[in-house]
């Protein structure tokens, strides 16, 4: 929701001031944010000059409509005079400055929130480079770290085409790599299930093997027996390797940096077997992953509790921007 220096000009043409709201002009039309400083805008957005932050709430909450017109075609771009047409509900003065300040008030507990969660989420970074290399042992350990090849730790298992299998309600779940957005550290969603006897071990680490997907690092432990598609790989871990542990060096090191990208980015044994991760004794790995996984909860709640917020704004600008309720 703010504008960021990235680009500078001398060829002056048309300009914002600092606190102006900007809007997208082009796709995706519709986006607002507010300018963080007097700069030159560029032909995708416009500047909209305002009183009050109402205007500024309600364009927010007028996003998604942007997305289509009453024909069903989309917008590509919009001119000044689809700005200016712009139909919006506007109170009496004093009414769209308290909806603006309650709504304004919800914004910065959302933004304070996120905050937090920022700085948690650098502090555990910060904590996974001293504990998961050594650098900082907890209380109650020492001695030498074990150097060796991944390939020593794991049984490393490649997926099944989905077309092998006759999918039901009910049995082993099968992942495909979009389920692996769905979850922080155990994979448990999927909508995919299999009748089969056997599959692979609870507790394996799942990631992409191909594809940009292996770029965005998604990592994930297998809660349940699973199978999955040709695009994933799993490592089950041998006992001398914690499997939160591991899921943990393999978040931190980033695994897609083993991958080749001569063409499609692509995992295989060649890169896993001979790639050597430094380990303590399995009681030290329980006790890293353990502080690891506190952080982790403390995150994860703080997220739910942004969504939660999130979704009492969205229910606020709909009572109180379409008046539904009233404030005066």
């Amino acid at each position: 929701r703010k504008t960021i220096e990235r680009i500078y000009t001398t060829n002056i043409t048309k300009l914002c001031n600092k606190g102006d709201l900007i809007m997208t002009v082009r796709a995706p039309v519709g986006k607002v944010a507010k300018a963080s400083y007097d700069s030159c805008i560029g032909r995708g957005v416009c500047a909209i000059k305002y009183t009050n932050d109402y205007l500024y709430q309600a364009l927010m909450s007028m996003e998604e409509s942007w997305l289509s017109v009453s024909t069903g075609s989309t917008f590509d771009s919009i001119n000044s005079d689809d700005v200016y047409n712009l139909k919006i509900n506007i109170p009496p003065i004093k009414e769209q400055k308290l909806i603006a300040q309650a709504l304004t008030d919800t914004d910065n507990l959302i933004h304070s929130i996120e905050k937090v969660i920022d700085k948690k989420e650098k502090i555990k970074q910060g904590t996974m480079q001293e504990l998961l290399t050594g650098k900082k042992r907890l209380n109650g350990f020492s001695g030498e770290w074990e150097v060796k090849k991944l390939g020593d730790y794991v049984i490393i298992t490649s997926g099944e085409s989905p077309s092998k299998f006759s999918f039901c309600n009910e049995g082993i779940p099968y992942f495909k790599v979009e389920q692996l957005n769905n979850s922080t550290k155990y994979q448990v969603d999927t909508p995919y299930y299999i009748k089969i006897d056997n599959g692979i071990s609870s507790g394996s680490i799942v990631f992409p093997k191909r594809g940009a997907s292996i770029l965005l690092n998604k990592i994930r432990i297998l809660e349940e027996t699973s199978y999955i598609d040709t695009n994933l790989m799993t490592l089950t871990p041998n006992s001398e390797i914690y499997n939160e542990y591991l899921f943990y060096k393999l978040s931190f090191v980033e695994l897609w940096k083993l991958a080749d990208t001569t063409s499609v980015p692509q995992i295989n044994n060649k890169h896993i077997n001979p790639f050597t991760i430094n380990t303590p004794p399995i009681d030290e790995q329980k006790a890293i992953s353990n502080v690891l996984s506190d952080m982790d909860k403390e995150i994860e709640s703080l997220k739910q509790k942004l969504e939660k917020y999130k979704t009492i704004k969205q229910g606020m600008m709909q009572e109180l921007l379409k008046g539904r309720i009233r404030l005066i």
